[in-house]
């Protein structure tokens, strides 16, 4: 599902609408130019991949590669959740600059009803989970608009931890895959969002950003008889709390 199309829709709807605002008229007392502030946010995603071939078939839960099921990597999503810290940099009265070290969860949600084993097709009823675990870097520009925000930047990434589990035929189990996935992973992002001034030192925004991996996933093909790769994809909705503290 390529819904990066619709959030970069909305950013620039939201940036049409009030750009060209007198933002030093309306920026919140609680911000002025250079002003330095940690942050804390916290949320959850909806994740799955993206890329040629992740919307058919694959071989993700297969081995050898004539075996392989009919569910998909990228037309369903896994919830997972993040938290982290960060610090803000104002530029100006409009722009600032920022890192945050997150905690984050991506990975895939995939429904199976049959494999292909040995050429022959057996049916199974398999509730498989690709849980993917991350320690994340993303940097960060942030545009405000009147008490809006649109943000955009890079991210890095480092694994933790994959894991595949679920149910077969009713039969919950487990299985690890970390040596399957890429240890690093390096994206894009995109966000929007509300500004809600608290103090005069405070502020809490609500908002929603996604990320898309440029590097791929899967370290085997995933699909058969077109061998391909994967790449993550998330979107996450997020509260963050913002504190002057410079």
């Amino acid at each position: 599902m390529k819904y990066h199309h619709l959030l970069i829709f909305l950013i620039l709807v939201i940036s049409s609408d009030v750009f060209g605002q007198n933002t030093q008229k309306n920026r919140p007392a609680n911000e002025n130019n250079h002003a330095f502030r940690f942050t804390i946010n916290t949320g959850v995603t909806f994740s799955n991949a993206f890329g040629k071939g992740t919307d058919k078939e694959s071989n993700i839960n297969g081995y050898p590669p004539d075996c392989y099921t009919n569910g998909s990597a990228g037309t369903h999503f896994i919830l997972g959740k993040k938290i982290g810290i960060g610090f803000i940099k104002d530029l100006n009265d409009k722009f600032s600059i920022g890192l945050d070290i997150n905690y984050e969860e991506k990975g895939s949600r995939i429904p199976v009803s049959f494999i292909w084993y040995e050429g022959k097709p057996q049916a199974i009823d398999e509730k498989s989970n690709i849980r993917l675990k991350y320690i994340a870097l993303p940097l960060k520009l942030e545009t405000r608009f009147k008490k809006m925000y649109v943000q955009s930047g890079i991210y890095a990434g480092v694994l933790l931890d994959a894991d595949d589990y679920g149910t077969i035929n009713g039969i919950y189990f487990e299985r690890d895959k970390d040596s399957r996935y890429s240890r690093i992973d390096i994206g894009v992002g995109v966000g929007f969002g509300k500004r809600i001034p608290l103090s005069a030192k405070s502020i809490l925004k609500l908002g929603i950003n996604g990320n898309w991996s440029l590097i791929d996933n899967e370290a085997r093909a995933m699909t058969p008889g077109d061998p391909q790769s994967w790449f993550n994809q998330s979107l996450n909705f997020e509260i963050r709390f913002e504190r002057k503290i410079k």
